[in-house]
């Protein structure tokens, strides 16, 4: 599976809803067995489904659907996080 990295706001304006998202905050994987670690890690770093996108104020607002309920991700800078989709 091979990834692209959306970097411009012409790559979140093509997000479709229902297309796979990947979010990331740059932190390597804790071991598992840190589960307290692990479970912060995972609230930062998991796979979800685009909701919706907009853009207003200089920010960048993605609603992203990881566990059936609609968790919104405000990232001030595509330097904060990653957004990945499958390519």
């Amino acid at each position: 599976m091979v990834r692209k990295t959306l970097k411009t706001l012409a790559d979140f304006e093509q997000l479709k809803k229902g297309q796979t998202i990947f979010v990331s905050n740059g932190e390597k994987e804790p071991p598992k067995h840190h589960t307290r670690k692990h479970k912060t890690w995972s609230l930062r770093n998991y796979k979800g489904f685009v909701h919706h996108f907009t853009f207003s104020g200089g920010r960048y607002e993605l609603a992203v659907d990881s566990t059936g309920n609609s968790v919104m991700v405000n990232c001030y800078g595509i330097d904060q996080c990653t957004f990945e989709i499958e390519a």
